[in-house]
């Protein structure tokens, strides 16, 4: 459960966790606008990061995406979308998703690069930085999913990203481990602005499997 997982890395803080699932369905209930709609206006966004793969590239475009703002779905939205799906609504899911996951990761990227120097440094979150970084260009250099082959194997890697960013929870609280290890006191960072953006990365994190999750969902529906 996501939820859970601010609850173990805040051990046993229950009102973090109570916290999270609060302001996650608050901001599914805020703002709604037609996702169709939403899709259109965003999908050519994916065409003007072909060919940018470099390290030092792919960087500053999730500095550039994370200086954007990201966009609430509502359930209604996601229900009302998924009703009655066809190949061409599974189409244009896969196309809002490889304009939209890039810039949710770069948030992600962002709020993690906000934490304390010695919590970052950590070989941990090293690696699940490391992993957004390597999602996002994963994404964003696919083919667009202008066909059904294309959508085929866009999915098939979102079903990979998805698995391998199982290590979130794990990793943040292996960072937390390792800084204790190398004589850092816990209370280095377990301050009233650290919480609150643990609380932020992963209520992004839930709404990022959210999209993720109706678009395989659609797929299995469609299929």
């Amino acid at each position: 459960c996501d939820v859970g997982e601010l609850h173990h890395i805040c051990s046993g803080d229950c009102s973090a966790a109570v916290m999270l699932q609060r302001q996650t369905m608050q901001g599914l209930r805020r703002g709604s606008f037609g996702l169709a709609g939403w899709g259109r206006r965003r999908t050519g966004k994916a065409e003007s990061w072909r060919g940018l793969t470099s390290e030092s590239q792919t960087r500053l475009l999730i500095w550039d995406e994370a200086l954007k703002e990201e966009k609430i779905l509502s359930l209604k939205d996601l229900i009302q979308f998924g009703q009655g799906a066809n190949r061409k609504t599974l189409l244009l899911s896969a196309q809002i998703l490889q304009a939209e996951l890039p810039l949710r990761i770069a948030h992600r990227v962002h709020e993690l690069q906000l934490l304390p120097a010695p919590l970052l440094a950590t070989r941990a979150l090293t690696e699940l930085t490391q992993l957004y970084e390597e999602s996002f260009t994963r994404i964003v250099e696919h083919p667009p999913p202008k066909k059904h082959e294309q959508e085929e194997s866009f999915s098939q890697m979102l079903k990979s990203i998805k698995e391998k960013h199982k290590i979130a929870q794990g990793n943040i609280a292996m960072g937390f481990a390792e800084m204790q290890r190398e004589g850092i006191p816990r209370s280095a960072v377990e301050k009233d602005d650290i919480q609150d953006l643990l609380v932020k990365y992963f209520t992004g994190r839930i709404g990022s499997r959210l999209l993720l999750d109706q678009h395989l969902s659609l797929r299995r529906d469609v299929e």
